[in-house]
């Protein structure tokens, strides 16, 4: 019971570290790019932290990176539904670009 706990408990600080770094990304990226193509650039960047996180901090496993594309289609389909979030928060209802991915968390 004390590792499934302590699992969770670096799930949620991986997940948070990820959190972070995705947003840095983003709000680099959106100096230099339109937003959507700043949030599929950190999207992207997010999927390949998430995945070194989990696998070496989480869960103390090996890093085999063709398992990579396993995780990729659930986290294609989370980028669909962000992205059209995003779009959502920013056109339709003019919250601001570096805010709207924030509240898509």
């Amino acid at each position: 019971m004390k590792s499934i706990r302590a699992e969770g408990l670096r799930f949620l600080a991986g997940g948070a570290v990820n959190t972070a770094i995705s947003y840095v990304a983003y709000l680099a990226a959106l100096v230099v790019m339109p937003y959507v193509a700043a949030f599929c650039i950190s999207f992207g960047t997010g999927i390949v932290v998430a995945f070194v996180i989990n696998s070496r901090f989480v869960f103390r496993t090996p890093l085999v990176w063709r398992k990579l594309w396993g995780v990729s289609i659930i986290y294609v389909m989370q980028a669909v539904i962000g992205l059209g979030l995003l779009i959502f928060w920013v056109e339709l209802i003019k919250i601001d670009k570096r805010i709207a991915p924030l509240l898509n968390v």
